[in-house]
């Protein structure tokens, strides 16, 4: 799995984001989809480090995305076994499986599908 440290996602823009360069203001990014598009993300803007972002669980402890992540993988490997538009019974049923202390009132749907859609795009940009 990629290092998640050096990639964002960025609330109003779809997809996810590596960072190309850093400076005083900001960051540079490029899209992690084929355009492989570039601009200037200001520092101040509300950004999520994909290293960083954790789900509620049940025990003490947050789970990392990174290891919900990682959990994916070993069961599907690249390719997805479901799709974020699968019915919610099937996509809670799925992620019981990758993330079985997950707490079901606060991991909400679409949490899941976002989740399953960054997967597939990770995925994708390493093939």
């Amino acid at each position: 799995m990629t290092d998640l440290k050096e990639i964002l996602a960025i609330p109003g823009k779809p997809g996810l984001f590596k960072i190309i360069a850093r400076s005083n203001s900001g960051f540079i990014v490029e899209s992690m989809d084929a355009e492989k598009k570039r601009f200037p993300i200001n520092a101040n803007s509300q950004v999520s480090m994909l290293g960083d972002i954790t789900i509620y669980n049940h025990t003490a402890e947050d789970l990392m995305l990174t290891t919900i992540l990682e959990n994916i993988e070993k069961k599907d490997g690249a390719t997805l076994s479901v799709s974020p538009n699968d019915s919610p019974t099937v996509l809670r049923d799925y992620f019981k499986e990758v993330a079985p202390e997950h707490d079901e009132e606060r991991v909400y749907m679409s949490d899941i599908k976002k989740i399953l859609k960054w997967y597939a795009a990770l995925a994708q940009a390493n093939n």
